[in-house]
């Protein structure tokens, strides 16, 4: 337990990294050779929309994010975080404030296929202070001695095929210490109703807590 007390606004620091995300974005994604799927297009215009709020991202749903680290913070698990796959800092910065808000200083790591929104991870955690490993790797392909107590990512499963979500989310909880949970928000289980009352009570419940009692 960490006797000092941190301090972490949630104000969003995009303004200062901005410049960050689009020089890593420069440096680190490349066109896909055939046109296939890739992240350069997505990389390169992020910070855009950052920037001008078109799509603020997950720092706009930290009323669901923050509560939900929070209580897994205050349980006696492991301080040990994997954020698992990010465009920016969101997630981590929203993670630290948990942790450090409930005493505890988390060891984060972030993974992600593209070097991009890693380089902006390891800027943000230098600019408050704090630590984090960062890992670039397929999360499929990604494993550890040492697992995990909370499991975190936003807007990810969209970007899976059907057919392999549940094999993601069975590989999660594989990475997961007892007592450990996989906190997203997005629907797991089924796809959403296009439009009515279905599609709103379903982005009702977006929040999707998988509680895991074993590893």
């Amino acid at each position: 337990m960490n006797s000092v007390t941190h301090t972490l606004e949630l104000a969003d620091p995009i303004q200062e990294a901005f410049p960050v995300m689009r020089e890593a974005a420069s440096q680190h994604c490349r066109p896909h050779p055939d046109g296939g799927r890739d992240c350069h297009a997505y990389h390169r215009f992020w910070p855009w929309r950052r920037l001008l709020g078109t799509n603020p991202g997950a720092i706009s749903r930290s009323d669901y994010f923050v509560p939900a680290y929070l209580e897994l913070a205050r349980r006696d698990l492991p301080a040990r975080v994997l954020v698992s796959g990010s465009a920016d800092y969101a997630l981590f910065a929203l993670v630290l404030h948990a942790f450090r808000a409930a005493g505890r200083e988390p060891e984060v790591t972030v993974l992600d296929m593209c070097e991009a929104p890693l380089v902006i991870n390891r800027w943000y955690a230098e600019r408050e202070g704090a630590a984090v490993t960062t890992a670039r790797a397929n999360i499929l392909d990604f494993n550890t001695n040492d697992p995990f107590s909370l499991i975190t990512t936003d807007n990810f499963l969209s970007r899976i095929d059907w057919p392999q979500r549940a094999k993601l989310v069975a590989h999660w909880c594989s990475l997961l210490c007892p007592g450990g949970q996989v906190v997203t928000t997005e629907v797991v289980g089924s796809r959403l109703p296009r439009s009515g009352p279905a599609r709103e009570a379903r982005l009702a419940e977006r929040l999707s807590l998988i509680h895991i009692s074993e590893p």
